[in-house]
């Protein structure tokens, strides 16, 4: 009896360690095959983020989605094929459903004047990722995203996140988190309801056009205490839900900026990854994380007239590579 109480604590450490080496896929366009997804296992990804988005107009309440002219991926038929072409992989899936507001960031949703447009929000956000959460449940999805960069929509509504969370978890079995802002994370109240503090790591570093390593290891030493110290607060370790870093000139300022133009610069994605895994990654109350983001279609993604997002074809595709290889080695 003293042997298995001894290896259960053994392994429960072990997998409290492991790491989360996980990219986020771009909702496909078309249909996948179940060879899109070989590139992801090549760069030693263990997890795929599956991220199906709705749509609200801004200053409207209702949330268009699976509806015909949507891309594939973000089509419910095409999440289920995703999300099991990915399991059949062996990979571990989070399941991130997102809004989009067109000109509008969505953390800056508030109706406090018109109350009624909260509640009429709420009920149709409630039918949205409860719907989600079905297909989580169904296909054992391993953790599900319940919300993303609500910053305003979390801090205002809590009675409606607290019991959202109760209505999700009568329905999936899974692990939960959410995607807070990377600014907006210590408001967030909820964290002990869930399993693990979600955070979408776009924290500016540098006005440098190519910010060194060294740098943003400095930054990273002041950011990473008011991580651990949220962290230790609610006993829930950090996953960044999102992370990245462009290939552009200047990529560490508005690190969250997708749009804005710049020359293409692979080094300054490729020192921004190097700085994150050399530090942030090696704390005991960090999880890891799921870059952003990843494109089915590998051969066409990215590359050297490329300044976006994707890592995909360029100087960093190697680097995450490595850093994945050994954080998966180092966590077993």
């Amino acid at each position: 009896m003293r042997l298995i109480t001894i290896l259960f604590i053994f392994l429960s450490i072990t997998s409290s360690a492991q790491k989360f080496t996980g990219v986020s896929l771009e909702a496909p366009p078309k249909e996948i095959k179940s060879s899109d997804i070989n590139p992801i296992l090549q760069v030693n990804a263990k997890w795929v983020g599956i991220i199906p988005f709705g749509f609200l107009d801004k200053g409207k309440t209702t949330i268009r989605y699976d509806f015909e002219y949507q891309w594939w991926g973000e089509r419910k038929a095409g999440v289920v094929k995703s999300i099991s072409i990915a399991k059949s992989k062996k990979l571990k899936v989070m399941l991130k459903p997102q809004l989009w507001i067109k000109d509008q960031f969505v953390g800056d949703i508030d109706f406090t004047k018109a109350p009624s447009k909260w509640i009429a929000l709420e009920k149709n956000y409630t039918t949205y990722i409860l719907d989600f959460a079905r297909i989580a449940d169904s296909l054992d999805v391993e953790i599900l995203s319940i919300g993303c960069e609500f910053k305003k929509w979390v801090v205002k509504r809590p009675i409606f996140w607290n019991n959202l969370i109760v209505k999700i978890k009568s329905i999936y079995k899974g692990e939960l988190t959410y995607s807070s802002n990377w600014d907006n994370f210590q408001h967030v109240k909820f964290w002990s309801k869930l399993d693990y503090i979600g955070i979408d790591s776009y924290f500016p570093m540098s006005e440098s056009k190519t910010p060194g390593v060294k740098a943003m290891r400095q930054k990273w030493s002041r950011i990473n205490p008011l991580l651990k110290k949220v962290s230790k607060r609610y006993n829930r370790k950090i996953l960044f839900t999102e992370y990245g870093f462009r290939s552009v000139d200047t990529n560490m300022r508005e690190t969250w900026d997708s749009e804005k133009p710049g020359a293409v610069n692979e080094l300054a994605q490729k020192n921004a990854y190097q700085a994150m895994f050399s530090s942030i990654w090696k704390e005991d109350w960090f999880a890891g994380g799921f870059l952003w983001k990843w494109k089915a279609d590998h051969s066409a993604a990215g590359g050297k007239t490329d300044n976006r997002f994707t890592p995909q074809n360029k100087l960093a595709e190697p680097l995450i590579k490595a850093n994945f290889l050994k954080f998966n080695q180092s966590s077993r």
